[in-house]
């Protein structure tokens, strides 16, 4: 062992217990703290945004096609046909569907939103709008000139319907040619036979609706599907599949993936993981000042003994490195300390729930999500020790730069 070395794990653990001691005891609990805080909060947030990704990829489609006008989607049956044929064993399901704005209406209330037509050969694929459905039961079959529907909880709330109800839906194409010709608009019957709510986006619970392909050609007079849904087997390698089924786009129309489609929602969970971990990481820095006040007044205090060593053989280079030692002995125990802290809490309250909810109220998990990431375990590790360590680098130089007939004269 370097005598540098030795000498500074001396300097940690000083003989009395003094005012300098208590700052450098009160720089440790603040490093160990903001550590376990950082761990924990990170690894909250990666709770969240696991549940955030299940709802998202669980619900709508993990990619789609559709016109760069918004209209209907030529050839929208033979993308559907080469999508599945490229993708092969990656696709969970691809099929066309039609999209068209409506206006719902039940007796003098109204209110407007989208309709997504389903052939009934692809309704079965729908398994994250059935799963969403908490009144009624997932029916868009349509026979005798009425369709069932399944509306948003948003729709169902601003309409005020019921499962059961009979709703007149109308078309913008409806309601113009109903202007034009001074008649009352024909509005298509339909029932309710569901109420869904996707916990993804405020558009898509309050606007969306989904109905029979029939329902979705009968509102838009037109039998021509409007975007293509696609469903792989791994959504969180959308990206590198995104760049396969691009070459099958054809020109005049758009690809959008689940992070497109809900692109708010994931720049607030990436914005508010950054966010947080800059917040809590002044935890940390502050605790690490008060190593930096600790280790400068410890030098103020021991300009004899620095002036001794000097005496004795010891380079400006070795001083230095005493000091170093110091702040990175430091930061490796309060660091080592805050990680087994934050990671025995994580652990804990993914066996033992600790902090649980009550789903039957309305929650959308049991208990805090909880999910650890090795990488924030190192990047909280990397900013504690740099901290720590940056902090011993002025009293470092200072006591360097002492000078030894100064030193031991003021002594």
């Amino acid at each position: 062992m370097k005598i540098s070395t030795y000498i500074a794990q001396r300097f940690v653990v000083p003989k009395r217990f003094t005012f300098i001691t208590l700052i450098g005891v009160v720089s440790v609990i603040g490093i160990t703290i903001g550590t376990a805080a950082l761990i924990v909060v990170m690894s909250i947030f990666n709770g969240f945004r696991d549940v955030a990704y299940n709802l998202m990829v669980g619900f709508g489609p993990h990619a789609r096609i559709v016109a760069v006008d918004g209209r209907g989607l030529s050839g929208a049956n033979s993308i559907a046909t080469q999508v599945s044929q490229k993708l092969g064993d990656e696709l969970e399901f691809c099929f066309a569907v039609q999209q068209t704005s409506a206006v719902i209406q039940l007796g003098g209330r109204t209110g407007v939103g989208q309709v997504i037509g389903v052939r009934a050969s692809d309704a079965s694929k729908l398994a994250g709008p059935a799963k969403a459905v908490f009144a009624g039961k997932f029916d868009i079959s349509s026979s005798g000139g009425t369709h069932n529907v399944v509306i948003s909880a948003g729709i169902a709330e601003s309409v005020q319907l019921y499962i059961g109800d009979t709703i007149k839906i109308f078309s913008p194409e409806m309601i113009e040619q109903a202007i034009t010709t001074m008649a009352m608009p024909r509005g298509v019957a339909c029932v309710v036979s569901g109420i869904y709510q996707s916990n993804t986006s405020r558009d898509v619970d309050n606007t969306q609706l989904y109905g029979s392909y029939e329902l979705a050609t009968a509102l838009s007079h037109s039998a021509m599907a409007t975007a293509v849904y696609v469903n792989v087997k791994h959504p969180i390698q959308i990206e590198e599949i995104n760049e396969e089924i691009a070459m099958l786009v054809p020109s005049g129309t758009r690809l959008e993936t689940w992070k497109d489609l809900n692109q708010s929602l994931v720049q607030t969970m990436k914005l508010e993981g950054i966010g947080s971990f800059l917040v809590l990481a002044l935890i940390v820095l502050v605790a690490a000042f008060n190593v930096l006040v600790s280790l400068t007044l410890g030098v103020v205090e021991k300009q004899r003994d620095i002036g001794m060593l000097k005496i004795m053989g010891l380079t400006d280079s070795e001083i230095r490195r005493i000091y170093i030692v110091q702040g990175l002995v430091i930061g490796v125990c309060s660091v080592g300390v805050g990680i087994a802290l934050g990671l025995g809490l994580c652990y804990g309250q993914q066996a033992f729930s600790w902090i649980s909810f009550d789903v039957a109220e309305g929650f959308l998990v049991p208990s805090l999500p909880i999910h650890v990431h090795i990488s924030d375990v190192l990047a909280t590790a990397a900013v504690g020790l740099i901290l720590a360590t940056g902090a011993a680098i002025y009293p470092a130089t200072r006591a360097a730069k002492t000078v030894v007939a100064e030193a031991i004269r003021t002594a």
